[in-house]
């Protein structure tokens, strides 16, 4: 009799085991009430974007960098309402595209470097600033070379 109770109740307590298991009831989750499955958003990546900087680049200047995506309808420019934010030199920069191209102001006195990020882009590049000094120093030697020697002829 003891055997029997032992194998009815370990019958019941495996039942139970089983049974509180096998209707679990997914959980809907809170973010898929706003999202199009039909839409699939896509990472920007290095391919998406070309960015254009000026060759010459002086320290007393705004440098013109451009950014523009190669698909003007990429659907994270869709999904942004055309405004993404990029990491510029370590400091968050929001830009407004339009029509998949965009173009911010850079000084480059200090740090000759632009780096920029976003989701899967990364473009890194070493700028070559041109001093002040670079082009006034022909110019001084070719006038002083000048006055030597129209004071040479006169005297």
């Amino acid at each position: 009799m003891k055997k029997l109770r032992f194998r009815i109740l370990y019958l019941f307590v495996s039942l139970l085991s089983f049974g509180s298991f096998a209707k679990n009831e997914p959980v809907p989750s809170d973010n898929n009430d706003n999202i199009d499955n039909s839409i699939i958003i896509e990472r920007i990546d290095n391919e998406d974007i070309e960015v254009s900087i000026p060759s010459i680049v002086f320290p007393f200047s705004d440098v013109d960098v451009k950014l523009r995506f190669k698909n003007p309808q990429h659907t994270r420019l869709l999904f942004n309402k055309n405004k993404i934010t990029f990491i510029i030199n370590g400091e968050e920069k929001p830009l407004n595209f339009i029509n998949g191209e965009v173009s911010f102001k850079k000084k480059f006195d200090k740090d000759q470097a632009l780096a920029i990020f976003a989701e899967g882009f990364s473009y890194n590049h070493e700028i070559t600033v041109i001093s002040l000094w670079t082009i006034l120093s022909p110019i001084i030697v070719v006038l002083g070379l000048i006055v030597f020697l129209m004071w040479r002829k006169t005297k």
